[in-house]
């Protein structure tokens, strides 16, 4: 087949070729937007478990487990005289914890719950606070 001939099916129009090259460029965006989802999604990931260390607790001589609160994030969850669990910098409290809830077990209930979120693919932020008509943490 001469170069011209109106028989050749391999030579692409003008028209084809443009709307070849507007699909290319769809599928490249489209590549891309995955992409940067895929990277928004793996900062998310990060960030999460980054947030779930936190809860790791450090072994401390003077004053055994450290679980950072998860109501305020600022200070850390200890036991009162009376076996409450409390933080010292915000208004939480579990009262009467005498019934063998310790810090370990509130640590392990916590990466539970955080580890269940980032599992669950939710890109926000867990939120806990205390309910301010019955002091009751939610």
């Amino acid at each position: 087949v001469a170069p011209g001939d109106d028989d050749d099916e391999s030579v692409m129009t003008d028209e084809e070729q443009a709307l070849l090259l507007l699909e290319l460029e769809a599928e490249l965006r489209e590549a891309e937007r995955e992409a940067a989802d895929a990277y928004d999604h793996d900062l998310a990931m990060e960030a999460l478990s980054v947030e779930a260390a936190g809860l790791q607790f450090d072994e401390d001589e003077a004053s055994g487990p450290r679980v950072l609160c998860p109501v305020c994030a600022r200070g850390y969850l200890g036991r009162g005289a009376a076996g409450e669990i409390f933080c010292g910098a915000c208004d939480l409290a579990l009262p009467d914890q005498l019934d063998g809830l310790s810090l370990d077990d509130v640590r392990e209930k916590l990466e539970i719950v955080y580890s269940t979120h980032a599992a669950s693919g939710c890109l926000s932020r867990l939120n806990f606070a205390v309910d301010r008509m019955t002091g009751v943490p939610l």
